[in-house]
């Protein structure tokens, strides 16, 4: 069960994405997996929101400054 402050956090999100019919929630990796109608597009996890990228637009997420998930401390992602 996920602690109080982390599904107010997921609950925040669903309600901006709101006007997107059909985006839900479930619990996955410690954090939430978000997806449009099946299609899975990011994960709610610590406080944070972490989209899914591509080759193409994980560099204009990094430009912004924005880091990538790790679902545990020290862990590296490898494409």
């Amino acid at each position: 069960m996920p602690a109080p402050a982390d599904q107010r956090f997921v609950e925040f999100v669903l309600d901006r994405f709101s006007a997107l019919d059909g985006v839900t929630a479930r619990a996955m990796f410690g954090g939430h997996g978000l997806s449009l109608r099946g299609s899975f597009f990011a994960i709610a996890y610590d406080g944070r929101l972490y989209f899914k990228t591509s080759r193409d637009s994980v560099v204009r997420y990094e430009a912004a400054g924005m880091a990538p998930f790790r679902p545990a401390k020290g862990a590296t992602i490898r494409s």
